[in-house]
Protein backbone atom coordinates (compact mmCIF):
# COMPACT_ATOMS: atom_id res chain seq x y z
CA UNK A 1 0.00 0.00 0.00
CA UNK A 2 2.83 2.40 0.74
CA UNK A 3 4.34 1.88 -2.69
CA UNK A 4 0.93 2.39 -4.31
CA UNK A 5 0.66 5.81 -2.74
CA UNK A 6 4.23 6.65 -3.71
CA UNK A 7 5.56 7.24 -0.20
CA UNK A 8 8.57 4.93 -0.30
CA UNK A 9 11.66 5.91 -2.25
CA UNK A 10 11.85 4.32 -5.69
CA UNK A 11 15.61 4.23 -6.17
CA UNK A 12 18.55 2.64 -4.44
CA UNK A 13 20.00 6.04 -3.57
CA UNK A 14 16.72 7.05 -1.90
CA UNK A 15 16.65 3.77 0.01
CA UNK A 16 20.24 4.19 1.16
CA UNK A 17 19.47 7.76 2.24
CA UNK A 18 16.50 6.45 4.22
CA UNK A 19 18.74 3.82 5.83
CA UNK A 20 21.32 6.48 6.71
CA UNK A 21 18.75 8.81 8.30
CA UNK A 22 17.22 5.88 10.19
CA UNK A 23 20.55 4.77 11.64
CA UNK A 24 21.44 8.33 12.67
CA UNK A 25 18.09 8.95 14.38
CA UNK A 26 18.08 5.58 16.12
CA UNK A 27 21.66 6.06 17.34
CA UNK A 28 20.82 9.54 18.64
CA UNK A 29 17.75 8.29 20.49
CA UNK A 30 19.34 5.17 21.95
CA UNK A 31 22.58 6.86 22.98
CA UNK A 32 20.68 9.76 24.50
CA UNK A 33 18.62 7.37 26.61
CA UNK A 34 21.58 5.17 27.61
CA UNK A 35 23.89 8.03 28.56
CA UNK A 36 21.22 9.75 30.68
CA UNK A 37 21.70 13.06 28.91
CA UNK A 38 18.26 14.22 29.97
CA UNK A 39 16.55 13.77 33.29
CA UNK A 40 12.99 14.91 32.65
CA UNK A 41 10.38 12.39 31.63
CA UNK A 42 9.10 14.31 28.62
CA UNK A 43 12.58 14.55 27.07
CA UNK A 44 13.10 10.81 27.60
CA UNK A 45 9.82 10.27 25.77
CA UNK A 46 11.06 12.54 22.98
CA UNK A 47 14.21 10.42 22.65
CA UNK A 48 11.98 7.35 22.39
CA UNK A 49 9.95 9.00 19.66
CA UNK A 50 13.13 9.90 17.75
CA UNK A 51 14.25 6.28 18.04
CA UNK A 52 10.90 5.13 16.69
CA UNK A 53 11.05 7.53 13.74
CA UNK A 54 14.56 6.25 13.01
CA UNK A 55 13.24 2.69 13.04
CA UNK A 56 10.54 3.68 10.54
CA UNK A 57 13.13 5.19 8.19
CA UNK A 58 15.37 2.15 8.60
CA UNK A 59 12.51 -0.26 7.95
CA UNK A 60 11.38 1.71 4.91
CA UNK A 61 14.88 1.65 3.45
CA UNK A 62 15.27 -2.09 4.01
CA UNK A 63 11.83 -2.76 2.52
CA UNK A 64 12.60 -0.64 -0.53
CA UNK A 65 15.94 -2.35 -1.12
CA UNK A 66 14.24 -5.73 -0.83
CA UNK A 67 11.50 -4.75 -3.27
CA UNK A 68 13.95 -3.27 -5.76
CA UNK A 69 16.07 -6.42 -5.63
CA UNK A 70 13.44 -9.17 -5.76
CA UNK A 71 10.22 -7.79 -7.30
CA UNK A 72 10.97 -5.51 -10.29
CA UNK A 73 8.03 -6.84 -12.34
CA UNK A 74 5.60 -6.24 -9.51
CA UNK A 75 6.97 -2.72 -9.03
CA UNK A 76 6.33 -1.99 -12.71
CA UNK A 77 2.74 -3.22 -12.37
CA UNK A 78 2.22 -1.08 -9.26
CA UNK A 79 3.56 1.97 -11.10
CA UNK A 80 1.02 1.43 -13.88
CA UNK A 81 -1.77 1.06 -11.31
CA UNK A 82 -0.62 4.17 -9.45
CA UNK A 83 -0.86 6.25 -12.62
CA UNK A 84 -4.32 4.89 -13.47
CA UNK A 85 -6.92 7.69 -13.52
CA UNK A 86 -9.48 5.74 -11.47
CA UNK A 87 -6.96 5.05 -8.70
CA UNK A 88 -5.97 8.71 -8.65
CA UNK A 89 -9.61 9.74 -8.17
CA UNK A 90 -10.16 7.13 -5.45
CA UNK A 91 -7.07 8.40 -3.63
CA UNK A 92 -8.22 12.01 -3.85
CA UNK A 93 -11.69 11.11 -2.58
CA UNK A 94 -10.14 9.19 0.32
CA UNK A 95 -7.98 12.19 1.20
CA UNK A 96 -11.06 14.43 1.19
CA UNK A 97 -12.96 12.10 3.53
CA UNK A 98 -10.01 11.72 5.89
CA UNK A 99 -9.51 15.50 5.94
CA UNK A 100 -13.13 16.02 6.95
CA UNK A 101 -12.85 13.34 9.64
CA UNK A 102 -9.65 14.91 10.99
CA UNK A 103 -11.34 18.32 11.18
CA UNK A 104 -14.26 16.88 13.13
CA UNK A 105 -11.92 15.02 15.49
CA UNK A 106 -9.77 18.11 16.11
CA UNK A 107 -12.86 20.16 16.91
CA UNK A 108 -14.22 17.50 19.26
CA UNK A 109 -10.82 17.14 20.90
CA UNK A 110 -10.68 20.88 21.53
CA UNK A 111 -14.06 20.77 23.31
CA UNK A 112 -13.02 17.77 25.42
CA UNK A 113 -9.74 19.45 26.38
CA UNK A 114 -11.54 22.64 27.41
CA UNK A 115 -13.98 20.55 29.47
CA UNK A 116 -11.03 18.85 31.18
CA UNK A 117 -9.50 22.30 31.85
CA UNK A 118 -6.50 21.79 29.56
CA UNK A 119 -6.58 25.21 27.92
CA UNK A 120 -3.15 25.23 26.23
CA UNK A 121 -3.61 21.85 24.48
CA UNK A 122 -7.12 22.96 23.45
CA UNK A 123 -5.69 26.13 21.92
CA UNK A 124 -3.07 24.05 20.10
CA UNK A 125 -5.82 21.83 18.69
CA UNK A 126 -7.79 24.89 17.53
CA UNK A 127 -4.61 26.35 16.02
CA UNK A 128 -3.94 23.12 14.11
CA UNK A 129 -7.53 23.16 12.88
CA UNK A 130 -7.11 26.76 11.68
CA UNK A 131 -3.85 25.93 9.90
CA UNK A 132 -5.55 22.95 8.26
CA UNK A 133 -8.35 25.17 6.98
CA UNK A 134 -5.91 27.80 5.70
CA UNK A 135 -3.88 25.17 3.85
CA UNK A 136 -7.10 23.81 2.34
CA UNK A 137 -8.22 27.24 1.14
CA UNK A 138 -4.82 28.11 -0.34
CA UNK A 139 -4.46 24.74 -2.08
CA UNK A 140 -8.02 24.99 -3.40
CA UNK A 141 -7.35 28.39 -4.96
CA UNK A 142 -4.02 27.31 -6.45
CA UNK A 143 -5.46 24.14 -7.95
CA UNK A 144 -8.55 26.00 -9.17
CA UNK A 145 -6.40 28.53 -11.03
CA UNK A 146 -4.38 25.73 -12.68
CA UNK A 147 -7.52 24.06 -14.02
Amino acid sequence: MLCKSGKLPKSKSGAYFSLFIGVILMAFGILGALLDIVQSYNLVMLLGMITGIGAVFLGGGVLTLYRLRFTPAKLREEEINRKDERNIQVTRASYAVSNAAASIMLGAMAFVLVYLDYIVPALIAVGVLCVQMIVFLISYRVIDKKM
